[in-house]
């Protein structure tokens, strides 16, 4: 089983303050190393904002992989969760490329950059999220709890690691996916994101 770091029940008021500098920290970090290192193409290429950008829809059949989508996604996450039994890929010109493998609302993605040669890998399953860099032995999850105050932002963050699959064409396959796929890394010491909105809540 994956090992999870959970917060102490109590904590006084400096430990508190304390802990809201280290979550600041730690979202910091996730940012750097998961959000812009795999979302933001332009900061991987040197491009500038304003470049390589359409406004509108392109039929599959002219889509340039090397354009960046920004609007609007080619499906939603909804979508992506009910392609059951798939194998769906992409591979964009400045040298990202990925493969998920879906099933039963499970999703197991793997994002690779052949420039800065990272991996980075989530696993989402049972409306919770794990994510990773090959090779680090730290990582977060994040569960959706439905009715929470936390619940629109948590949707939110959890559809930013799929982003690329969301916005690019996608060549899926039906294949045979095992329950394996979506198991998470014993080695991989997960931070419970979800432990510490609540403490600052509170």
């Amino acid at each position: 089983m994956e090992r999870v770091t959970n917060l102490p029940a109590f904590m006084k008021t400096k430990e508190k303050e304390t802990l809201i500098i280290i979550i600041l920290v730690v979202l910091g970090a996730v940012g750097i190393l998961l959000y812009k290192l795999l979302q933001d193409k332009n900061s991987i290429t040197g491009q500038n904002s304003t470049s390589n950008v359409i406004q509108e829809v392109v039929p599959k059949t002219t889509v340039d992989n090397s354009v960046i989508l920004t609007n609007p996604n080619r499906i939603s996450f909804e979508e992506l969760l009910h392609k059951d039994s798939n194998k769906c890929t992409f591979s964009l010109n400045n040298g990202i490329s990925g493969e998920a493998q879906i099933k039963s609302g499970a999703i197991y993605y793997k994002n690779s950059n052949s420039n800065t040669k990272t991996d980075s890998y989530s696993v989402y399953k049972d409306s919770t999220l794990w994510s990773w860099l090959a090779d680090s032995t730290n990582g977060i999850t994040l569960k959706i709890v439905p009715g929470s105050t936390f619940e629109d932002k948590s949707k939110e963050q959890v559809e930013k690691m799929f982003k690329e699959l969301l916005q690019n064409d996608l060549n899926c396959t039906t294949v045979v996916v095992n329950d394996d796929s979506f198991s998470v890394p014993q080695s991989v010491s997960f931070i419970d994101l979800n432990s510490m909105l609540e403490q600052i809540s509170k």
